[in-house]
């Protein structure tokens, strides 16, 4: 094999080392899709797999959830007076997050319920679409939802 075989091989092979550590560092460092913190990984996001009638499919923390969409409430005049109903027995925000993750800093289980507060961090009207969770069962194979 003449010389400059071997350094295209030494370069090739260096590059997918890079590469198989980046991928490495990428996949255990990964952000959630919708997260305002700079500490949130998606090893602790909640998942929205799918969506059955008005109802979602959330995955957190080896639990998936059958939640429905209760309500979604908006703080025009700041968060310290009571939010005021944008829709009643719908969410606002929550179809576009089928497919994707959100962060801890987003989307939190308080009790029967999971929040998802989209404006989080940002400098305008807070809201926030509230689901009950109707199923709470361990996230494994074996326990579906028929999805």
């Amino acid at each position: 094999m003449n010389s400059k075989v071997k350094i295209l091989l030494r370069i090739t092979e260096g590059l997918l080392a890079v590469s198989a550590i980046w991928i490495i560092y990428n996949d255990v460092n990964a952000y959630p899709d919708y997260s305002m913190s700079r500490t949130a990984r998606l090893k602790d996001a909640y998942f929205v797999t799918g969506k059955k009638g008005a109802s979602y499919i959330i995955r957190h923390d080896h639990h998936k959830f059958l939640a429905e969409c209760r309500a979604s409430l908006s703080w025009v005049d700041g968060t310290d007076k009571p939010g005021a109903p944008q829709t009643d027995g719908d969410c606002t925000y929550m179809d576009m997050t089928v497919g994707k993750s959100i962060g801890n800093d987003m989307m939190r289980h308080e009790d029967n319920s999971l929040v998802f507060v989209p404006w989080v961090g940002h400098d305008t009207v807070q809201t926030a679409d509230f689901l009950t969770i109707l199923q709470d069962i361990p996230d494994d194979p074996q326990h579906d939802f028929g999805e």
